[in-house]
């Protein structure tokens, strides 16, 4: 610090300015070069892989919670229809409020054998973990 100090008495404000640009710029350069290092050094390490269990994958179900959303409801249900999981064994629930009969409409061509909606009665807050807590009752 001292010899900061004493650095900056014999050179002009400019060099100051200039020898403080760089120092901040390195400085600021550290925490991108050690995610590069980071991600190079995961690149290079594989873990090895388990075989998959015997037997039949788990059963899942997937609640879905949508409130006026229409206009986003069939991309959601191509998003969630090309998940690679065998669909004997995935439940995909889209829960709806009993007044949103816009998202009802848009959804009802769109669901498949292993997709279904779920109407539940309007609440409130209207927030996404309402429908979701009370789909699990």
């Amino acid at each position: 610090m001292l010899a900061a100090f004493a650095g900056g008495l014999l050179l002009t404000p400019g060099q100051v300015a200039v020898g403080l640009s760089v120092i901040v710029t390195l400085l600021g350069m550290i925490p991108g070069v050690a995610r590069m290092m980071a991600g190079a050094a995961g690149c290079r390490s594989r873990l090895p892989t388990r075989a998959p269990p015997a037997g039949p994958p788990p059963f899942y179900s997937v609640l879905v919670p949508l409130y006026r959303e229409a206009r986003v409801a069939p991309v959601l249900a191509a998003a969630l229809d090309a998940l690679d999981y065998p669909r004997q064994r995935l439940e995909i629930l889209f829960l709806l409020e009993e007044d949103d009969h816009e998202t009802r409409a848009a959804l009802q061509p769109l669901l498949m054998a292993h997709m279904r909606t779920v109407v539940l009665p309007a609440g409130e807050p209207r927030t996404k973990p309402g429908p979701c807590a009370m789909a699990l009752r």
